[in-house]
């Protein structure tokens, strides 16, 4: 595991990757990935960053309604991705916006 430099260069780092954000054009960099997120992870990151969504006691489906898309596979595969792409954690079974 590599030494956390944003938190204490002195201990390891308990959440990586660690997620840069550039303001000109809203790509992500992590330390493997450069990501522009596709129009529906947008969607469903502000659902959930603003609360709307309780994600514990919601279906794939309702959040697919949320957003304008039929597919729970869709939504599945685009909250994976942000999880994937650290803007999103799964705590207990819910997703929390990894700040």
């Amino acid at each position: 595991m590599k030494k956390c430099k944003q938190n204490n260069p002195n201990s390891e780092c308990l959440n990586p990757p660690h997620k840069f954000v550039c303001e000109k054009c809203g790509l992500v960099a992590t330390e493997k990935l450069l990501v522009r997120l596709h129009p529906i992870q947008e969607k469903i990151f502000n659902l959930i960053e603003n609360e709307e969504l309780d994600t514990d006691k919601i279906t794939l489906r309702k959040i697919g309604e949320h957003i304008g898309t039929k597919s729970p596979q869709k939504v599945k595969h685009h909250l994976n991705q942000l999880v994937r792409y650290g803007y999103l954690n799964i705590i207990n079974g819910k997703y929390k916006v990894n700040k």
